[in-house]
């Protein structure tokens, strides 16, 4: 891998890139987004670390919830590939649901970043699920699997309609008044059945 580490702190990351030249330049650009996607996945992984918690104790409300011994491992999808990230996974001393400052930190959906979670769900409302994942390995160099990216856009769904209760929509200013409001029922997939018509015996 020719992306390294240099250095990183809480507020930087820096990252050495070196890209070999080709003759062909399909091939040189094919290499270089694979190159700039292990970019991002570095970056990534350094911030996701670093908004994970110490593994102190915390309080949600009056419950206080403490860290498991080991770090529990978890991989996420960013825009640039997967990432694999240990982080604490809480819990109260009666047990129950599980809670993971890192995904909260990060606004987690699923397992997906925000920024791949919005570029899957522009890309589910133009095409449908094979077209999809066709499209991140052609244009962006990565492989996500069809279900992974199902998961995600139907959780953005219901968290999309869930907040569309409490939006307001602007009503759009015509110049003129509208005079005429018409209807229309696109019957193309419409199934309908016609009973057949009777037909009177012949006389013998």
């Amino acid at each position: 891998m020719s992306a390294q580490i240099i250095s990183s702190s809480n507020q930087e990351t820096q990252i050495l890139l070196t890209v070999k030249h080709k003759h062909s330049m399909l091939e040189f650009e094919d290499t270089l987004q694979t190159e700039l996607n292990l970019v991002g996945m570095l970056a990534e992984s350094k911030l996701l670390e670093f908004l994970d918690s110490d593994g102190t104790p915390i309080f949600m409300g009056s419950m206080k919830m403490t860290s498991k011994r080991k770090k529990e491992p978890k991989v996420y999808e960013t825009p640039w590939g997967a990432v694999k990230i240990s982080r604490f996974v809480y819990q109260s001393s009666q047990g129950g649901s599980t809670f993971s400052p890192l995904d909260q930190n990060a606004r987690i959906i699923v397992n997906s970043t925000p920024a791949f979670a919005r570029m899957i769900s522009w890309k589910y409302a133009q095409m449908a699920a094979p077209q999809v994942e066709e499209d991140l390995k052609q244009n962006h160099g990565r492989y996500s699997s069809r279900a992974t990216l199902r998961d995600i856009s139907d959780v953005i769904g219901s968290i999309a309609q869930a907040k569309e209760e409490h939006w307001t929509y602007d009503i759009p200013e015509h110049p003129r008044p509208v005079a005429t409001i018409s209807l229309g029922l696109d019957g193309v997939n419409l199934l309908y059945h016609e009973p057949k018509k009777s037909v009177a015996p012949s006389p013998s």
